[in-house]
């Protein structure tokens, strides 16, 4: 009996602890709100101070102030059939078929390396199984350009072959994996969805 009053008794006590710790919990949201509300907002200043980082977030934040359509999946997708597309040309020796995805510079030096091979009688077999992943190495922006830089893994096979058909270099059984970081730029202001390739480094 007198156990069943003690706790008659203290059950006011436990109703009082319970309101006072739900008092303290709504005063420490309340307060944790407050300070959030007057934390500094980020301005376009710091925006442009983080680019230099070359981070991602803040490089896609400015490419989209002068292309809101920017759309990083989409160009991602692109880049990579552009890198497909590249290396296979650059195989075959097709120029015609690299011009529109290549910058003047970069082709010069494509058909200055097709030229000479095509002087020595040799050829490519290139069996490109496919690209692993991409990395996004770099982005900038400047006054007059926005560029990329991407660092493609990739799986290929790739054999060189004299005139006589002989192997130079490679091995047709053997699947290599490659590592090579491309720029892709674009004028600003920006005259088209168009990205060329400014830029290779293995």
């Amino acid at each position: 009996m007198n156990e069943v009053m003690d706790g008659a008794t203290s059950l006011p006590g436990i109703i009082l602890f319970w309101l006072w710790w739900v008092f303290l919990t709504f005063l420490e949201a309340a307060t944790r709100v407050k300070d959030t509300e007057h934390q500094p907002q980020p301005t376009q200043a710091m925006a442009d101070a983080a680019i230099e980082d070359g981070t991602t977030h803040t490089g896609i934040a400015r490419i989209l102030r002068f292309d809101p359509a920017f759309d990083l999946d989409m160009f991602l997708y692109g880049a990579r059939h552009a890198y497909e597309t590249i290396v296979e040309a650059f195989a075959a020796g097709d120029m015609e078929k690299l011009e529109s995805l290549v910058s003047k510079e970069v082709l010069a030096i494509f058909v200055k390396d097709c030229a000479a091979r095509a002087s020595r009688g040799e050829s490519v077999d290139l069996t490109l199984i496919g690209v692993k992943s991409i990395d996004i190495a770099q982005m900038e922006v400047a006054e007059t350009a926005m560029e990329v830089t991407l660092r493609f893994h990739a799986q290929m096979i790739w054999v060189e072959r004299s005139a006589e058909g002989l192997i130079v270099s490679g091995n047709p059984a053997e699947i290599i994996d490659v590592v090579e970081a491309w720029t892709f730029a674009r004028p600003i202001p920006v005259p088209g969805n168009a990205w060329v390739l400014v830029a290779t480094s293995g």
